[in-house]
């Protein structure tokens, strides 16, 4: 899903979009929508011109208005985290220029930038950081989940975006200086690494998963699109009018919003692959890869206390996800070894049968049995409902629902290999209004392989039951019916594993075989 905000049109300020370019939904925020932001869970939010008491609005997948809330005065930048925490910067209205909501909308905290703030960004750790006009020679400043400052950053210019890379740099755009500067990285620590020149304002940016920075702006020369890599070697630029936001997908695709009132999408290599019209100026896109449900293993602590995590995010700038066409950032023939390692996996589905490529499909959870000599069935929740979805699934009954598994790398790429491989055989709607989203069921295709010995981790519960082991334990995707299974002391032949993911956990029942 894509999610755009502009000038009005029709009464339309905001639209939302596949993948494809297909119209989802449009909704009025009642005057201009200069941010927008989406999440894991396909809500997307808007920030705008004060009407009706309301500045900023957040909406379900389907476009349905969940809560509204004020800022005083217009926001211009609006990010939500991993939790669904909403961060708004804007005009300043009553010394408040930066606020922070819950997921119901609900204000946490209110700082004041000291004039209007243009760009906000938010961190894994829950770290804010805002930019706008410069103030007392202050462009930047951070501050922690709390709202307490912890940083600021000195450049009298005006800042319109900023970013964050992997590692903690900071990426800003905006004004052009006396000394000419356009766009800027910073250390985590605010120790400028190096600055480019665009020639003119740049209003956005964006970070790919290759760690590769765009900036778009006011034309020069007819460009408006600028790319460099993280070393800060000039790549390539597009041509065009006056970009105003920019997004960009796991797999190096770009959109672009702005002056031309219209929602362009480019490839990695800068090539036009569709363009959708608005009618009026666009002043913010925002643009997310389909959901990887991402787990830490239960560990147990000599009191038996599992430990249960969240999901994370690794990107920062505004994002939601969707879905459509993809392919796993990387993929190997199985999953990289990852026991013993304190690291969250990751979890992808895919759709095979209809058309080339594979269709990556929203995921929430998943379960499943693996037995010996039985019918394996898995079950994948998918978190959100939206038609298109439904057809996209309905489509490719009969062909494979694949799952894959792996790490998320600190430069942002993806260590994935094949989990589990399964025919799709009928789907269900949800049709709980606050769950919604759909169930695939699909039959397992058990593989060729060869029996090995696994040490379990993460073990939170092992019982012996007349004489049949049964051990509950961190997700070994490597484990497999028939392997020798060792749980501290104790060896068994393994006849069942049922696995659990959701995001606050995932865990691994281990069953001897009965003739172990």
């Amino acid at each position: 899903m894509i999610a755009v905000g502009g000038y009005r049109v029709g009464n339309i300020t905001t639209r939302a979009y596949d993948d494809a370019g297909t119209l989802l939904w449009s909704r009025d925020h009642g005057a201009t929508v200069w941010a927008v932001a989406a999440d894991r869970d396909s809500n997307v939010y808007t920030g705008g011109a004060l009407t009706g008491g309301v500045t900023t609005r957040k909406y379900d997948a389907a476009g349905n208005l969940l809560w509204s809330a004020s800022h005083g005065a217009t926001v211009n930048a609006i990010t939500v985290d991993g939790a669904g925490n909403v961060y708004t910067g804007g005009s300043r209205n009553g010394a408040i220029t930066t606020r922070k909501y819950d997921a119901a909308g609900n204000l946490l905290w209110s700082r004041d930038h000291g004039a209007a703030v243009d760009g906000i960004a938010v961190d894994d750790a829950g770290n804010v950081y805002t930019v706008g006009t410069g103030v007392s020679s202050v462009m930047l400043r951070k501050y922690d989940s709390a709202g307490n400052q912890t940083l600021t950053i000195d450049f009298l210019v005006r800042g319109r975006a900023v970013r964050l890379a992997a590692n903690g740099d900071i990426y800003i755009a905006g004004d052009r200086s006396m000394v000419p500067h356009t766009h800027r990285r910073y250390s985590a620590a605010g120790a400028m690494l190096w600055s480019a020149d665009a020639r003119n304002t740049m209003y956005a940016a964006v970070l790919d998963s290759a760690g590769d920075f765009f900036v778009g702006g006011e034309p020069y020369n007819g460009l408006s699109i600028w790319k460099y890599s993280a070393a800060n070697v000039y790549k390539t630029a597009l041509a065009g009018s006056a970009v105003n936001g920019l997004a960009a997908d796991l797999s190096g695709n770009l959109l672009a919003v702005g002056a031309s009132g219209s929602l362009i999408k480019f490839n990695g290599s800068g090539v036009q692959q569709w363009t959708k019209a608005h009618g009026d100026i666009l002043n913010a896109v925002a643009w997310a890869p389909s959901p990887a449900v991402t787990a830490v293993p239960p560990f147990s602590l000599g009191f038996g206390l599992a430990a249960l995590v969240g999901y994370s995010s690794h990107i920062v700038a505004p994002f939601f996800f969707g879905f459509g066409l993809a392919a796993p950032v990387s993929s190997e023939e199985t999953p990289p070894d990852l026991a013993g390692r304190p690291v969250s996996r990751i979890y992808r589905a895919y759709l095979t049968g209809q058309g080339s490529g594979l269709f990556e499909v929203p995921l929430r959870a998943l379960e499943c049995v693996r037995r010996l000599g039985a019918s394996t069935w898995l079950s994948v929740f998918c978190p959100t409902y939206v038609a298109a979805l439904e057809s996209a699934i309905a489509a490719r009954l009969g062909g494979e629902l694949l799952v894959y598994t792996g790490e998320r790398l600190r430069d942002g790429t993806e260590r994935m290999g094949l989990f589990l491989r399964a025919t799709l055989a009928d789907f269900e709607h949800e049709r709980d209004p606050r769950r919604g989203g759909f169930r695939l069921i699909a039959r397992v295709i058990t593989p060729s392989y060869t029996a090995r010995t696994r040490t379990l981790t993460g073990v939170t519960n092992l019982i012996d039951d007349a004489g049949r082991i049964e051990v509950v334990c961190s997700v070994d995707p490597l484990l497999r019916p028939n392997d020798i299974a060792i749980a501290g002391t104790i060896s068994f032949l393994v006849g069942s594993i049922r696995y659990r993911i959701e995001p606050e956990t995932a865990s691994m029942t281990v069953l001897e075989r009965a003739d172990g």
